[in-house]
């Protein structure tokens, strides 16, 4: 009589969600198993949400369905991170995503402030899925100096403010130039900008002066052979007697000059002539000894003159060095003779000029000419700097006479900008920083490309020559990175068909399969690999070979009997007596059992009954009822299949 069977118990069901889109969903039943989704093996791994179901039949009967439900996760996008670099000191890094943040400083807040130039990463955690880091790197700023501002107060109705301040300059005129001029009285304010951070305003308080009016000049002829000049000018005066009294006397005809200063101004001359009316005085003779071998006398007297020369012209030109005398006659009065002494003069050499073009937009040029020098920027100096390109003149005057202009051209230079740096931090240990600055280049490593690659992390930096100038340097921080080691792979084969790979590699992973768990569960046999991804760089494949292990028996072949002897044809040609699916070296093992009744559990192990035939003594010591458990091992699996009917040998 067959043992009644019963229904089996409900599988439970755990579920596991996953970061990756997928969920797990497992049960510990023994018998055979089906899936909602049509699978059999004692779990599966779903990319859609919802409900999964699974029953177990043992021994020809079916269980209720155990269910679970399944909530595929996603790992978070890796967080984006805008940098602010401030102008105190610190730079601002934020990011808008939403879930738990963890920034490398271990702060937690949506946005932090650093002090210190350098990378820093964020990551995002979201229903306890972790992202990739974010990155942003820092790089302070200072606010600049404020600029100092110098005044020049104008005796033309203007003032000139000017700076030496080296940044990106703003007037509040809205100028940008170092230097401005205005004719408005008040206070006027510069800030300069360097990196995109401005200073505090510097002043300057304009206050423009105006040229004082030209005395006007009133003449009294007196009688007594003087003239007397004077002005109503208020100012402080200056005669050409030197005298500064509002009213000079003078004995000798002619015209007389005279200016008035008014805060530190000084006006055009206002001049008077004079021509006292007495017995004329000896004519004042004028010598201008000529650069050209001659000597010029001149009288400014207005008499009827005559020279020694028997001349009668007011001036005379004589080519020999002399005493010449002259009278005059006034209204039939000679005057006693006045003379002059001619000295004639020759033009000195024309100067030579040399050029030195500066790298600070200036230009120097210099004369060794050792005469009373004048340049066309009315510099008497030996040397001049100016700022502006083109030919500047300079004469010497040796002894009153002016040579013919020397030049030279100014072509100023400058110095060219700091050049900037880029770095790409390389995952080989390397880092490259490069610049586009079209000078002559050189690095802080003594190299001159545009660009380099350093193994060591820290600070280099680059000048560029341009035109004999050199700029300042610019700086790039090198922080190499390293690719991660090959992550090892180890490889469990299980008995249900699949195998499990595993890896402790620490980085973001990627399995051949787009996995991207610690561990991926496959069904077929094959070599999978694996990487990790650190700091953006991505190691070599690590491998593991997967060989699943899938062991039935399948005895197709039932005992006979012939005699007493009773055979299992396990190995018979014409039907396959069992199917395995396994790794090599599988062996089979046979174990028969006595029992009291038809029944293939609970019997008696018959020691030494370990071939496919057994042969019961002729005076049994055991029952009448037998059967043979045959078994298939190999180093992995060990599988085990009940003789599905039991024989009754008879003694």
């Amino acid at each position: 009589m067959a043992a009644p069977k019963t229904t089996p118990a409900i599988p439970s069901v755990s579920v596991v969600n996953n970061c990756n889109g997928t969920s797990t969903l497992s049960t510990t039943a023994s018998g055979t198993l089906l899936w909602s989704t049509t699978e059999t093996t004692p779990s599966i791994t779903v990319s859609s949400a919802g409900t999964y179901t699974v029953t177990q039949t043992v021994d020809g009967c079916t269980s209720s369905s155990g269910s679970g439900i399944a909530s595929p996760k996603t790992t978070p996008a890796t967080p984006s991170v805008s940098v602010v670099n401030n102008c105190n000191g610190t730079s601002t890094l934020s990011t808008t995503a939403s879930g738990i943040l963890l920034w490398s400083t271990t702060e937690t807040t949506p946005s932090i402030t650093v002090s210190s130039a350098g990378t820093y990463t964020v990551t995002q955690t979201v229903n306890g899925c972790t992202s990739a880091s974010g990155i942003g790197v820092a790089a302070p700023k200072t606010t600049p100096s404020t600029p100092s501002v110098s005044v020049v107060n104008n005796c033309n109705g203007t003032s000139t403010l000017s700076t030496t301040a080296s940044g990106t300059l703003l007037w509040s005129t809205t100028e940008t130039t170092p230097s401005i001029t205005v004719s408005s009285a008040g206070t006027y304010t510069v800030t300069q900008t360097v990196d995109g951070c401005t200073s505090s305003a510097g002043s300057g308080v304009a206050a423009p002066k105006t040229t004082p009016a030209t005395p006007s000049v009133n003449v009294v002829n007196n009688c007594n052979g003087t003239s007397t000049l004077s002005t109503t000018a208020s100012g402080t005066l200056l005669w050409s007697t030197t005298e500064t009294t509002p009213s000079i006397t003078v004995s000798s005809a002619g015209t007389y000059i005279v200016t008035q200063t008014v805060d530190g101004c000084t006006s055009s001359a206002g001049s008077g002539t004079a021509a006292p009316k007495s017995t004329p005085t000896a004519p004042s003779v004028n010598v201008t000894n000529n650069c050209n071998g001659t000597s010029t006398l001149s009288a400014t007297t207005s008499g009827s003159l005559l020279w020694s020369t028997t001349e009668t012209a007011s001036s005379i030109t004589v080519g020999s060095a002399g005493t010449y005398t002259v009278t005059q006659t006034v209204d039939g009065c000679t005057s006693s003779a006045g003379s002059g002494v001619a000295a004639p003069k020759t033009t000195p050499a024309t100067p030579s000029v040399s050029v030195v073009n500066n790298c600070d937009g200036t230009s120097t040029l210099s004369t060794t000419a050792s005469g009373t020098l004048l340049w066309i920027t009315t510099a008497s100096t030996s040397s001049i700097n100016v700022s502006s390109a083109g030919t500047y003149t300079v004469t010497q005057t040796v002894d009153g006479c002016t040579s013919a202009e020397g030049s030279g051209t100014a072509a100023p230079k400058s110095t060219p900008s700091a050049p900037t740096v880029n770095v790409i931090n390389n995952c080989d240990g390397t880092s490259t920083l490069s610049t586009t600055a079209s000078g002559t280049l050189l690095w802080s490593t003594s190299e001159a490309t545009s660009s380099i690659t350093v193994s060591s992390a820290g600070n280099y930096t680059v000048t560029q020559t341009v035109n004999g100038c050199t700029s300042a340097s610019g700086m790039g921080v090198a922080a190499p990175k390293t690719t991660p080691v090959t992550p090892s792979v180890s490889v469990v084969n299980n008995c249900n068909g699949t195998s499990i790979l595993s890896t402790t590699a620490s980085g973001t992973l990627l399995w051949s399969t787009t996995e991207s768990t610690s561990s991926i569960n496959v069904s077929s046999a094959g070599t999978y690999t694996v990487t990790q991804t650190v700091n953006g760089c991505a190691s070599a494949s690590g491998s593991g070979i997967a060989a699943p292990i899938n062991a039935t028996i399948n005895i197709t072949s039932q005992p006979t009997k012939s005699g007493r002897k009773v055979a299992l044809n396990l190995v018979s040609s014409a039907v396959p007596a069992y199917t395995v699916f396994a790794t090599s070296n599988t062996t089979l093992s046979y174990q028969w059992y006595s029992n009291s009744i038809e029944s293939n559990s609970g019997g008696v192990m018959i020691p030494g009954a370990t071939s496919s035939n057994y042969v019961p003594p002729t005076i049994s010591a055991y029952s009448s009822y037998f059967y043979c458990i045959v078994s298939i091992q190999n180093s992995s699996c060990s599988v085990a299949s009940d003789v599905s009917s039991i024989f009754t040998v008879c003694p």
